[in-house]
């Protein structure tokens, strides 16, 4: 029919799931959570990921899965991606030894003296008063890094305003830049959605 000669007349120019090889060996086949970026300086496209294994076969030597700190894809045409490595080779110094970095969200400072690029992202535990999540901020020069951690979270671990003493989810930020005032949005469950007015700099 008409619709099957349309379709067959149709070049392919990409296919899902993505072909993007690990250079030791595999594919990257887990990117949960993504946030993607254009870079004006680069012109190049960045994709940052949660912190979870790239592959079924991402193991530590041990047999337990790999979980990595925000694997970091870079394309230049949003169709051919190469895997980067982890943004970070270490956690924020109030994340404890175990904790995740989830959801990141990346914005760019163009005013900004140092570290232009601002790389949010989730702690799921912290070794601050009572514990919990927060949201962590880091700072590069590049989208490719290397990173800086701030030495503190951009929102701290809080109780939902349900139940005062508890710790709610403090997770998956979400930046908003505007002419006036800059937010940060986070949550979800156990809490609902939250949203903060963010300061200037991107920091507190």
């Amino acid at each position: 029919g008409t619709l099957g000669s349309a379709a067959a007349s149709t070049p392919a120019t990409y296919s899902n799931p993505l072909d993007v090889a690990i250079p030791a060996g595999g594919q990257v086949e887990s990117c949960a959570d993504p946030t993607t970026f254009y870079d004006p300086a680069s012109q190049l496209w960045y994709t940052y990921c949660t912190a979870d294994p790239l592959n079924d076969a991402d193991r530590t030597s041990g047999g337990d899965f790999n979980f990595h700190l925000v694997p970091t894809l870079r394309s230049a045409d949003l169709m051919h991606w190469t895997y980067l490595g982890d943004a970070f080779n270490s956690r924020p110094a109030y994340a404890t030894a175990t904790a995740g970095l989830w959801a990141p969200e990346i914005e760019y400072y163009p005013e900004a003296s140092s570290g232009k690029y601002h790389l949010y992202y989730t702690v799921t535990d912290t070794t601050l008063p009572g514990g919990g999540a927060a949201i962590g901020v880091a700072t590069s020069d590049s989208p490719a890094g290397p990173w800086t951690h701030a030495g503190a979270p951009v929102v701290e671990p809080h109780a939902a305003d349900c139940c005062p003493g508890s710790r709610r989810a403090v997770i998956d930020p979400e930046v908003l830049r505007t002419s006036g005032n800059d937010y940060i949005y986070y949550g979800s469950y156990f809490g609902g959605i939250s949203a903060r007015v963010l300061s200037k700099d991107g920091m507190h």
